[in-house]
């Protein structure tokens, strides 16, 4: 041994191996683990709300307390009892404030914020529609139980995004709002379901898992039938 160093010897636990980190310091982390680039565009690492949740979390991780509270009042609550349009809210809100990264509205003087319009739609006015589209739109379906045979009789579609000045009157809550018009439009689509169930409180499907809901609702009521 050369005089003046040392070696230490380190047992490395299980599922984890040694690597160098960029500051030159050896470090454990779990094997098979990479640094990994995360995509700079926002709408790129949030697709899902489990994606959401990460974001707002790796801000409470460094001292953002809001986000940390809109975490911990959406896992407060029994999503299995409470009412779909509430847990939809809180859902919404963890995805608009990821979303935004952190920027939030001061309701101040020539202040822009974004929201997204939706479309109701009767039965009369589906069946109008094309399937090309239902796809371009997202279009949502609501089903209000029992058998569905006959159709859903109401549905709901993203139409666009307005924007609101400070001493406009509020069209959606406050805080399910968009810095920017490109934000807005991508959490009407992406996040179409959830904005459905929000307004209209609610068990929604995308009109092409309704179809499959439907045709599973026909085929157990025929089953039914047929075991009389």
């Amino acid at each position: 041994m050369e005089q003046g160093k040392q070696f230490v010897t380190v047992e490395i636990p299980d599922g984890k191996e040694a690597k160098w980190n960029k500051q030159g310091l050896l470090q454990l982390v779990d094997r098979g683990q990479t640094d990994e680039v995360k995509p700079k565009d926002i709408t790129e690492r949030v697709k899902t709300l489990y994606d959401a949740q990460k974001e707002l979390e790796s801000r409470a991780d460094k001292g953002d307390d809001k986000a940390k509270r809109m975490i911990e009042e959406y896992n407060a609550v029994n999503t299995s009892k409470a009412s779909i349009d509430l847990v939809a809210y809180l859902q919404l809100r963890i995805i608009t404030s990821a979303l935004n990264e952190g920027w939030e509205p001061e309701f101040t003087e020539n202040e822009r914020r974004w929201f997204p319009w939706f479309l109701f739609y009767t039965k009369e006015e589906i069946e109008e529609k094309d399937d090309e589209w239902k796809d371009n739109v997202n279009f949502q379906l609501w089903l209000r139980g029992g058998n569905s045979g006959s159709g859903s009789d109401c549905g709901l579609a993203y139409s666009s995004s307005g924007f609101a000045w400070s001493a406009s009157y509020a069209r959606v809550s406050a805080r399910l709002v968009f810095k920017s018009q490109e934000l807005s439009d991508y959490a009407a689509q992406q996040f179409a379901t959830l904005w459905s169930e929000y307004f209209s409180g609610l068990p929604c499907l995308p009109w092409r898992e309704y179809q499959e809901h439907e045709a599973r609702e026909k085929e157990a009521s025929k089953a039914g039938h047929d075991n009389d």
